[in-house]
């Protein structure tokens, strides 16, 4: 009979399995849940709701592969004050 090591879980169960790990003081392996993208199976933390977002699961690193992935939140601006890739020269 096959078995999964892995399942999907929903934001407000990984948030609840979080506090309850942290009011017990429970001892977990890197301080890490072991929560992951299901899409690209990198790790990822929970991110609570807060006044501009909803509860989410960020990646610990950013993974510019992964749909699932924060996209960059700052362009740097050239001297025109544009960004380097719609400035051109002349």
């Amino acid at each position: 009979m096959p078995r999964s090591k892995e399942c999907v879980i929903g934001i407000d169960l990984a948030i609840a399995i979080k506090e309850i790990a942290r009011a017990l003081a429970l001892r977990v392996p890197e301080g890490r849940l072991g929560f992951r993208c299901p899409n690209c199976g990198e790790a990822v933390k929970t991110a609570k709701k807060s006044a501009k977002q909803g509860a989410h699961f960020e990646h610990l690193k950013r993974n510019v592969a992964c749909k699932l992935s924060d996209p960059p939140r700052h362009v740097s601006l050239g001297a025109s004050g544009r960004s380097p890739a719609t400035e051109t020269s002349g």
